[in-house]
């Protein structure tokens, strides 16, 4: 088959790593992947293009760009694609203006935010929450459950408990990620006398406000961020806690880089983030902006290093068992062929 695999928008983060990944998979198994992406600032990256796939750069202004939506249309017209994957809200209303309707456009949604992708004939969800979300806008479409994975990880055992503890996260420095929260909970744990340091690797628009807040709570000797990790496993194998206080998600990857590398993890009731954790069983999950209570939850694996060797356990085991990029790869592409069928015979299209 020919596939059209396409975004708009930066070049990095969650939906970017996806894209790559089915560039790769699509190309492992034999079809021709055409990916069309912006032009200017969002230049491919190097590894996009090791993926062997044709490469189509396209100018755009904006979700109703009237000229991006014609050459669009030329595009589709000229390489006649049995479906489009899309990973943008800007790409699938593009997209939806310009196809022929014999050809299936493909939502795949890393967020909650999901309007602009309503009216796509087929939903690959990567929560239970986004699928929920469509259902309740529209009963059109088909859906389907895909996995989002690290890329191949070492496993590292999970650390039998020590006296000190090491704690870390790990993303963009941004505000929907809720740094500034932990904080407030380290600086809870630090008025306690609880004995701890935390690592902050990432990088963003937050950054240089986040350390002013680390000092102003007297966290310097406890807090170090460390810029951006080119050893995501490395850097998580070090530390006993992964603290995901997240905003919101669609469904996040770095805790799950967190169950191969056998951290315990404590994340927020987010939802995307809430159905990955199973509160109790493969984490602990505490309320969205509440510092107190995820303060209880590092206290509580603090003090109880046997819950903290058991979570991480479980956490590793339900990586090995559902998210390694095998078995990611394997659910996409059977999601696709039977999308692709099921929309065929639906349409009446040969």
């Amino acid at each position: 088959m020919h596939i059209i695999n396409t975004v708009f928008g930066s070049a990095r983060g969650g939906r970017w790593q996806v894209l790559i990944d089915y560039c790769r998979w699509l190309r492992e198994a034999g079809h021709r992947v055409s990916v069309v992406i912006g032009s200017k600032a969002e230049e491919p990256t190097t590894e996009l293009k090791t993926t062997g796939c044709e490469i189509i750069r396209l100018n755009n202004s904006g979700f109703y760009d009237p000229i991006a939506t014609i050459k669009l249309w030329r595009l589709l017209r000229q390489l006649q694609p049995d479906a489009i994957i899309s990973h943008g809200g800007r790409s699938t209303t593009l997209f939806k203006r310009a196809k022929p309707r014999r050809i299936p456009l493909i939502a795949v949604n890393h967020s909650n935010n999901v309007k602009r992708s309503i009216g796509a004939d087929i939903y690959f969800n990567i929560s239970d929450h986004i699928e929920q979300l469509i259902r309740s806008r529209t009963s059109r479409g088909l859906h389907f459950r895909v996995i989002n994975c690290p890329r191949e990880l070492s496993i590292s055992l999970p650390k039998t408990p020590s006296s000190s503890t090491h704690l870390c996260f790990m993303g963009q420095l941004i505000p929907r990620k809720g740094i500034d929260i932990l904080l407030q909970a380290l600086a809870e744990l630090a008025t306690k006398n609880i004995q701890f340091n935390c690592i902050i690797a990432g990088t963003g628009e937050q950054k240089t406000e986040l350390e002013t807040l680390r000092d102003e709570l007297s966290l310097t000797d406890k807090v170090r961020f460390v810029g951006q990790v080119n050893n995501p496993i490395e850097f998580l194998a070090s530390s006993d806690i992964f603290c995901f206080p997240t905003l919101g998600e669609g469904f996040p990857i770095s805790p799950i880089e967190a169950f191969a590398a056998g951290c315990a993890v404590i994340g927020t009731d987010d939802p995307g983030t809430a159905e990955l954790l199973e509160h109790g069983r493969l984490g602990l999950v505490v309320p969205r902006r509440n510092a107190h209570a995820f303060a209880d939850a590092i206290i509580q694996l603090i003090q109880n290093p046997e819950q903290r060797f058991e979570l991480a356990q479980k956490a590793q085991q339900r990586y090995q068992e559902r998210y390694t990029p095998e078995k990611a790869k394997t659910c996409f592409l059977q999601a696709l062929e039977e999308g692709i069928a099921q929309f065929k015979q639906s349409s009446g299209s040969k």
